[in-house]
């Protein structure tokens, strides 16, 4: 019987690990919605789809650009965090793909807090 309350026990503290860190992966996708990435991409293997322009629009006086960002599903497939953290601060450029015949830089510089930043690019980096 003690041999069963082990496994039981080493169980439990797996299911609150992987808890934990579904929870941590929930609060850095919060962190995507929160600070309105939104507004441009979409994340759909997380659920999460791009803003519709009209609602945006409506929403913030603003004019659609016809510039269709990308769905960031698998961008941790071809970027880690600390290019991630460049590239939405403006401190560096994406490389082009073979079809794209100039660098770009991202259309909105990132200004929210420190810590939001790390945990975003530490959560697209894991996207693949």
């Amino acid at each position: 019987m003690r041999q069963f309350n082990s496994w039981v026990y080493l169980v439990l503290a797996g299911s609150a690990f992987l808890l934990g860190a579904s929870s941590q992966a929930l609060a850095d996708k919060e962190v995507f919605v929160n600070l309105k990435c939104t507004k441009c991409h979409s994340v759909t293997s997380a659920g999460i789809e791009k803003k519709a322009a009209d609602e945006e629009e409506a929403e913030e006086g603003e004019e659609s650009d016809k510039v269709d960002p990308p769905d960031l599903s698998h961008v941790g497939a071809h970027h880690d965090a600390a290019f991630i953290k460049g590239y939405i601060t403006k401190t560096l450029e994406h490389v082009p793909h073979d079809t794209q015949t100039s660098t770009k830089k991202h259309r909105v510089k990132f200004k929210g807090a420190d810590a939001d930043l790390e945990k975003l690019a530490t959560w697209l980096a894991t996207l693949k």
